[in-house]
């Protein structure tokens, strides 16, 4: 209104007659004016005129003048305004009338009154009749009801074709329109409907995550545009894929749209992954700190973004859940060479960093991998639910555990250290444990969940230590807990599944075994060169061609074979003795209660300890200088066997130990086959002792008992000639070498049993004398010049354990001494190495480092006087004996080790005397390995920072941590932890330790200043000025000065002036290094060729390269490549082998005239150390002397002047380098002089063994020690015999062979894991096939069952040998696991193999449920166990013949399974029916895959489809790594394959309808969900029910037939009949799930029609 009154003043009561008095204004006023309403008006037939629109002002206009708009009303009016032109101006004529001006306007009434109506009357008939009433007012009810249903169903109903709903187009915009319309999206301000109407063209895949990034496009918003782009690229698919169907006429049938579909899905996930990965790659690469937070901020919005495209499924979930996975895979060196090499790392010692460095080259980008962990653990639990997503991360994250762990660390604070290091992949110290840390957690929660993931035995054999290190060093459990106890139990149980399916190493170098010196060297070649895909032969041709100029022809044929051994392996605990990889699962083994005795035990604990203590005595190991190795065991029994057990009767387990071992030393003296060094037996035991491992007691006790002396040796004249003469004797020695004074048993013993007693008391107070005038007198009274052999010669002589007692003896006295000293005393290097000789030839080092050295460096007392050149040796022979360090026992388990007490007395003692003597020793490569050898981070396997764990809980599991199970390629570490309890004085913390590490790792290079070098040239009287050696341009000259002056003296110095030359020299060695690095070492090249050829003698050149080793001018592989290029030239060959052999072994007589007594030492060292590094170069030398002989290389020099020496090397060579050895041999000497050099390395001189007929001769001495040696002479020995043979012949000539052996083995230890089963491993591939043939049809043909039903005859099996005194079930059982696990090539399987595999079968069907007991189970333990080896070892070529021949009933896939059901695999056999169980599933995958992909193979045809055992496995066939041993099956889904027929398949389901041995998780209780759960984790809910799409595709939304009651009767309501409709689930994409942008009522990507949607449009009263 115009005018706002109170009341209308027209429709008041007042007389007519006061508005005429009223003036014209007042009339005007009085005026009524109503203004047009807000609301439209709707007519009738508005929806049914398609014509009608709405215009912007609300009117109603109608496009035709001939149409009428009709309004409702009881009686219809017409608006005016709406009316034709002409009919409008009369209705208006008519509105003027007088009438309505003075009375307003009105209708007149349809009647003249109301109740002349039919109402009356219709009320009157309503009412008249109760009964009539209800029915009728129901039905006007239902016609008022129906007429509104009417309305809204067929006027005010939404009509499908309304919806218009249309992605925005994609137009081309200008740069700065495009960049205008983006900028728009990112606002949140700005409405979308303004921006929607078109997308800019050319954002799609990583553009479109880049744009979304990089702009910070709110996500909701983000979720809209790429929604758009990937349903317009999906449309655009669609039409091509439209087009080209009419143009193909052969179109593919199951290449449908949905494939597309899948297809486009799986590009955009891979895009995505892409860049992902791409910018995970560059996490590394932020450096300033504005970059990282911009990268952070990035990082952010990416896993928001990806998040919210997982939970609305705008990407390929499977596909994406893999893809993140690679990341993790990406960048480790898995081929096969590269596997090759870490396996060879794995036999090796681990003393030096050689991982380390073959790591340099390798890109371990951690931001992948952070960022795929943090994807991992995002999506968590939907990759638990899939068991193949599971099993390829438990594989991914102990591969990424395995590298990261031995990748190299700097200091973040230090910027000196991590460049010195040079290593591409060096993490920081905090990064590498939080990612060590993570992936420990998330390994723990994965075992502890399913340990069926961890079935992977692919990379088995290199993770399954680092699964043990992270669940058995866990800190929140003690050893013995339950927890742990159960993860031991399931280790050994995935462990044995893993092993046994370890069939085709196919991530092995398929040529042959690296060994690990080769490794090395490939290691040091790829710093120059990339190339990984050398063979051992050829990189042995290229070393052998490198060294000595020669070539080496191809006569040797590259063979496939691989030697892989499980853990409780015989031969392979004799491999980890060999290198002294002394770890806890060896430890485990040998603990009296850690294996049970069930019959499936390869080897319990009691065999095990056999075999460690055979090789510490057996002729075929030299245990090192000074009885090393023997000390080492002893030490790791005591300290990783015994003080590690912490059960309640750990007495009682220790008792049952020490008898176990006297046992077998008590046998040892009744054997007469057993080869051992009597010497290493007394040392054994005397260290034993020492240790108190055993006791002296005992053994007299069990002595006594045997009744073996009882009888006096006088009663029978006869006694020395009976058969116990050899086994007193044994005894006899045994107690003289005893360590006992005053023991009335053995006095009495010895006394009645040797003709002229033993006094253990004279000769040990003689020792006592000499060594007191020899050592401690003219130590204490500083006279010591100087240390004589011959002085000790008595102490030499004397028994073992009168020098163990003199060595307690000396050491005390000395300590006692020094102590109470009134004088300081002087320790120079000379009395070091003295007192080191006396321990050494007393083998007794232990004590030397483990007291004496400590003594000293600790000088307690402050009176010992020590200067760096006695530090430096102490550090040179620790680095010497490290391993012997290490395992050095204390009081505890818990006590600090030897070695980190060693090495922090050393830096103590470094800082001490650097500030008052000069340092020109190399102590860089002492602190280079103490840093290598010591931990550098706190122990990552658990959260260890809680304050509230117990503290001897955390001191315990530090030792268990520092002594935990090696990794198999890394140094020997040892932890500086500062929760060790320090002494009370004691303030150097492992903090402090390490701090000091770091900064002596980071100081610089000293020189000389210009005092020292002045004073050193007038102590030498050296005629030159200081200017030689203070400037750089004539330092030069002053190296040449030196030499000559130097050699010009030789052998004539004083130790002082020797010492000060040397000091020079090296100073201007570094001056050089640091300006120009390579060129000291051209001027020496140049130095020695002038002074070669000046004609020196032999001698006094080998002296000089002596003195240049030890004072480490020269390192000895410097110096050997040195000598190499330039004196052949200028020697001849008689003095060029004189000199190299003579600096490689040495003559202890030249030696000691030539050198000082340290220098004698450091120089032996030296030796040891690059023999041992260096083994190969070492062997490739030996290699050109043997050429160079025209007969037979006995004749060479090496053999002649070095023959003990040479012959020690080369039985070790062979031990550790066995393939290399066999191929080198072969190409530089002749069959028969090979033979004869085998039959001096196993002390044959005498009637060698060179020919079948001396097999049996040779079979009776084999044992697992010298099993290298025999491998090699038997491949030579079957070559010479089979050479020119047929295959016929050849089969029969083997066959001959292995009779002859099998009748003749015999085994010290046991027959089912003993040598025999790699003793032809060095054969062709042909004749091992042979063999294997041979083999197979004497188990399958000639086993003999006997089973009844009989209650009175025992059920049994057996296959004896030929001459029936053997039974080889036990035999052949070690056999065949070895060749299946050893295996790489494929075994085909013949129709006559298959069909005695099917009826060996039966029979070991019948037998499996008949009553077996007693010594038969295990007979038909070992039946069983050979059968399913056959199967493992055809497994590849067994599903085609299964297929072919028995395809139509699978008989021989059902007998499998009846036999896992079997009586005997179900009680108390777990490990063959799991052994079983698994090989069942890998058939189950091959038939199926081979099915899918052969189609019209000869099935059943009536068979149905069933793929339900596929329903987890992945959309995409490179998903899928779900079977146990990681082999690729496809899926079901025949569009995959293009498999014309689907149905043809069997329904394998039914036929393999097996359930798993063990569906309890036991470790699941354990779990701990706080160590994996994070911020980002998805909920279930939030991944299943999370995002709009689950709310649209929830399963209740079906869709209907649209309700048309309006359209029928209209009393058809009243009968309200029910009728069945069809069902359909309702379902929308998530892309096609779109934001309704426009203003449109029903253009929105949902149809409104599809909900029988309908508007309301009332007008107003």
């Amino acid at each position: 209104m115009s005018k706002t009154k109170n009341r209308n003043s027209l429709l008041s009561s007042h007389n007519r007659t006061s508005v005429s008095n009223s003036t014209k204004d007042e009339l005007l006023a009085m005026k009524y004016v109503m203004d047009k309403p807000a609301i439209p008006l709707y007519p009738l037939n508005e929806l049914s005129n398609s014509s009608e629109s709405i215009s912007e002002q609300n009117r109603y206009t109608s496009n035709s003048s001939t149409d009428e708009l009709t309004y409702p009303d009881f009686k219809p009016w017409k608006d005016t305004t709406h009316l034709p032109k002409g009919k409008s101006e009369v209705e208006v004529e008519k509105l003027n009338n007088e009438a309505y001006l003075n009375k307003g306007y009105f209708e007149g009434p349809s009647v003249a009154n109301e109740y002349y109506s039919a109402r009356n009357l219709i009320q009157a008939s309503l009412f008249s009749s109760s009964s009539n009433c209800d029915k009728v007012l129901k039905e006007l009810s239902q016609h008022l009801v129906n007429s509104y249903r009417t309305r809204n169903e067929v006027i005010n109903k939404i009509k499908y074709n309304s919806n218009k709903f249309k992605i925005p187009p994609r137009v081309t915009l200008t740069a700065s329109k495009k960049e205008a319309w983006l900028r728009d999206l990112a606002n949140p301000d700005e409405p979308l409907s303004n921006i929607s109407n078109k997308l800019p063209h050319g954002i799609k895949n990583k553009m479109l995550v880049d744009i979304l990034c990089s702009k910070n496009i709110p996500t909701s918003r983000a979720l809209w545009l790429t929604k758009c782009v990937l349903y317009s690229e999906l449309l655009v698919l669609k039409k091509k894929y439209q087009s080209r169907l009419p143009n193909n006429p052969h179109p593919v049938e199951n290449t449908t749209s949905e494939t597309f579909e899948t297809q486009w899905l799986q590009e955009w996930t891979h895009q995505l992954v892409d860049y992902f990965y791409k910018f995970s790659k560059d996490m590394c690469n932020i450096t300033i700190q504005e970059k990282k937070q911009v990268y952070l901020t990035k990082l952010n919005y990416l896993l928001n973004y990806v998040q919210a495209l997982y939970i609305e499924c705008l990407l390929d979930k499977s596909f994406f859940l893999t893809s993140i996975l690679k990341f993790l895979k990406e960048g480790l060196p898995l081929d096969q060479s590269h596997v090759s090499e870490l396996l060879a790392f794995s036999r090796s010692e681990g003393e030096e960093s050689s991982l380390d460095k073959w790591l340099v080259d390798i890109d371990l980008n951690y931001g992948q991998r952070l960022i795929s962990i943090t994807l991992v653990k995002m999506f968590w639990k939907d990759i638990l639910e899939l068991d193949y997503l599971s099993k390829e991360l438990s594989e991914l994250l102990l591969l990424n555990y395995y590298f990261i762990e031995r990748i190299p660390t700097y200091n973040t604070k230090s910027s000196n250290y991590s460049h010195k290091q040079n290593h591409t992949a060096a993490l920081s110290s905090t990064l590498k444990l939080k990612l060590l840390s993570s992936i420990s957690d998330t390994v723990n929660y994965l075992f502890k969940h399913n340990t069926n993931v961890f079935i992977i035995p692919n990379y088995w054999i290199l993770v399954n230590e680092t699964l043990y290190k992270i669940l058995l060093s866990d800190v929140a459990n003690s050893y013995d807990s339950e927890e742990q106890t159960e993860i031991r139990k399931q280790l050994k149980l995935i462990k044995y599944r893993n092993e046994s399916l370890m069939l085709s190493m196919k991530d092995v170098q398929s040529s042959n075994f690296v060994d690990v010196n080769t490794a090395r060297n490939l290691a040091k070649d790829r710093r120059r060169s990339n190339s990984l895909q050398q063979s051992l032969s050829q990189d042995t041709k290229n070393n052998y061609n490198s060294i000595t100029g020669k070539k080496i022809p191809n006569t040797v044929e590259n063979d496939n074979y691989f030697i892989n051994r499980n853990s409780d392996d015989t031969l392979n605990i004799i491999d980890q003795l060999d290198r002294l990889k002394l770890n806890d699962t060896l430890a485990e083994m040998l603990i009296p209660s850690s294996i049970s005795s069930s019959p499936d035990n390869f080897n319990d604990w009691r065999v095990n300890l056999k075999v460690v203590i055979y090789w510490a005595i057996t002729i075929y190991r030299e245990q090192m200088s000074s009885s090393e190795g023997i000390l080492i065991i002893c030490n790791f029994l005591k300290r990783k066997v015994l003080q590690n057990i912490s059960v309640k009767n750990v007495n009682s387990i220790k008792a049952e130990f020490e008898n176990e071992i006297l046992e077998i030393i008590y046998n040892l003296a009744h054997c007469t086959d057993v080869d051992i060094i009597d010497y290493n037996l007394y040392v054994l035991i005397n260290e034993l002792y020492q240790l108190k491992v055993i006791t002296i007691s005992s053994y007299l006790r069990k002595l006594i008992a045997s009744g073996l002396f009882y009888v006096s040796p006088s009663a029978d004249g006869a006694q020395s000639h009976n058969e116990n003469n050899s086994s007193v004797e044994t005894h006899l020695a045994i107690l003289q070498n005893l360590p006992v004074l005053n023991n009335k048993q053995c006095d009495s013993i010895l006394r009645k049993w040797t003709p002229n007693g033993f006094n253990f008391e004279e000769k040990f107070e003689k020792g006592k004398l000499i060594l007191k005038e020899e050592l401690v007198d003219r130590l204490m009274s500083n006279s010591f010049d100087g240390y004589c052999d011959e002085k000790l010669t008595y102490i030499k002589n004397l028994k073992v354990g009168l020098k163990f007692l003199l060595v307690n003896w000396l050491t005390n006295y000395l300590k006692t001494s020094i102590t109470k000293s009134p004088k300081l005393i002087h320790i120079n290097p000379n009395i070091i190495t003295s007192l080191y000789n006396f321990y050494a030839l007393c083998d007794n080092l232990t004590v030397f480092f483990k007291v004496l050295i400590k003594f000293i460096l600790r000088n307690e007392g402050k009176v010992i006087i020590c200067y760096m050149d006695s530090l430096y040796l102490i550090s040179k022979l620790i680095i010497r004996h490290f391993k012997l360090v290490k395992f050095i026992a204390g009081k505890s388990y818990e006590s600090t080790t030897t070695g980190y007490e060693l090495f922090k007395l050393i830096i103590l003692n470094y800082k001490d005397l650097s500030t008052r003597d000069n340092d020109y020793y190399n102590f860089s490569d002492v602190w280079y390995f103490i840093d290598n050898a010591v931990e550098k981070n706190e122990p990552t396997y658990g959260k260890s920072s809680d304050g509230n764990n117990d503290n001897a809980l955390k001191h315990k599991n530090f030792n268990q941590l520092l002594f935990a199970k090696e990794t198999v390629d890394s140094p020997m570490r040892i932890h500086a932890n500062s929760n060790t309890p320090q002494k009370n004085n004691d303030s150097y913390t492992a903090t402090v330790f390490r701090n000091d590490l770091d900064l002596l790792l980071e100081a610089p290079i000293k020189l000389l200043n210009n005092t020292d070098i002045t004073d050193f040239i007038s102590t030498l009287e050296l005629n030159v000025s200081n200017e030689a050696f203070n400037e750089i341009s004539n330092t030069e000259e002053s190296v040449i000065i030196i030499m000559e002056y130097y050699f010009k003296n030789i052998g004539e110095f004083t130790e002082l002036h020797e010492n000060l030359c040397m000091r020079l020299l090296i100073n201007s060695k570094r001056s050089l290094d640091m300006t120009t690095r390579g060129i000291f070492f051209d001027i020496m090249k140049h130095f020695i060729i002038n002074l070669v050829r000046t004609k020196p003698g032999i001698e006094k050149l080998i002296t000089l390269f002596k003195k240049l080793m030890c004072f480490e001018v020269y390192q000895p592989h410097e110096l050997f490549s040195t000598l190499r290029s330039i004196l052949p030239r200028e020697l001849s060959h008689e003095q060029m082998d004189a000199l190299k052999y003579e600096l490689l072994f040495g003559n202890p007589e030249s030696d000691n005239k030539n050198l000082f007594n340290d220098q004698a030492l450091v120089l032996r060292c030296i030796r040891y150390l690059y023999v041992k590094r260096h083994s190969n170069d070492v062997f490739i030398t030996l290699l050109d002397s043997f050429s160079n002989e025209k007969e037979t290389f006995f004749n060479s020099y090496a053999l002649k002047a070095y023959n003990s020496k040479v012959l020690s090397f080369f039985r070790q060579f062979s031990i550790s380098n066995t393939k290399f050895f066999m191929d080198g041999l072969s190409k530089v000497a002749s069959n028969s002089d090979i033979i004869s050099f085998l039959n001096l390395l196993i002390y044959i001189s005498e009637e060698p063994i060179g020919s079948s007929s001396d097999l049996p001769r040779l079979a009776s001495i084999i044992d697992e020690f010298n099993l290298p040696v025999c491998q090699v002479l038997i491949k030579i020995i079957i070559m010479n015999e089979l050479r020119d043979s047929n295959k016929d012949k050849s089969i029969e000539k083997l066959r001959y062979i292995l009779d002859m052996l099998l009748n003749n083995l015999k085994f010290h230890f046991v027959s089912y894991n003993s040598y025999f089963g790699e003793l032809f491993n060095y054969l062709s591939w042909e004749h091992k096939l042979n063999i294997l043939s041979i083999f197979e049809h004497n188990f399958l043909c000639n086993t003999e069952f006997i089973v009844s039903d009989d209650k009175f005859t025992e059920n049994s099996v057996c296959l004896m040998s030929s001459d029936g005194r053997t039974n080889l079930l036990s035999i052949l059982k070690d056999y065949f696991k070895k060749f299946s696990v050893s295996s790489l090539n494929t075994v085909t399987t013949s129709k006559e193999v298959f069909h005695n595999l099917s009826k060996f079968l039966l029979k070991v069907l019948q037998l499996a449920n008949a009553d077996i007991i007693g010594d038969s189970r295990r007979d038909a333990y070992n039946t069983i166990s050979i059968f399913l080896r056959i199967l493992i070892i055809h497994k590849l070529s067994l599903t085609s013949m299964i297929i072919e021949q028995d395809g139509q009933d699978l008989h021989f896939i059902k007998n499998l399974i009846a036999l896992l059901e079997s009586k005997f695999l179900c009680f108390n056999n777990e490990k063959l029916r799991i052994l079983l169980y698994d090989l069942l599933l890998l058939m189950k995958s091959s038939i199926t895959s081979s099915m899918i992909l052969n189609p019209d193979s000869n099935l059943a045809d009536d068979m149905t489809t069933d793929t339900s055992h596929q329903q987890h496995s992945p959309s995409n066939d490179y998903l899928s790594r779900s079977n146990p041993d990681g082999t690729e099956v496809g899926n079901s889904n025949s569009k995959y394959f293009g498999v014309s027929n689907i149905s043809t398949i069997p329904n394998l389901s039914s036929v393999f309808n097996i359930s798993e041995p063990n569906i309890s998780y036991p470790l699941k209780k354990y779990t701990d969900d706080s160590k994996i759960l994070c911020a980002l984790m998805l909920e279930e809910s939030e991944l299943q029910k999370g995002g709009d799409i689950y709310a649209l595709n929830d399963s209740k939304l079906i869709l209907l037939p649209s309700r048309r009651e309006a359209l029928s009767s209209a009393f058809d309501i009243l009968n309200e009949t029910q009728q069945t409709v069809s069902k359909k689930r309702f379902k929308i994409e998530s892309y096609e799930l779109l934001e309704d942008t426009g203003i449109e009522l029903n253009n929105g990507c949902i149809n409104l029609s599809l909900f029988d949607a309908f508007t309301t449009k009332e007008n107003p009263p």
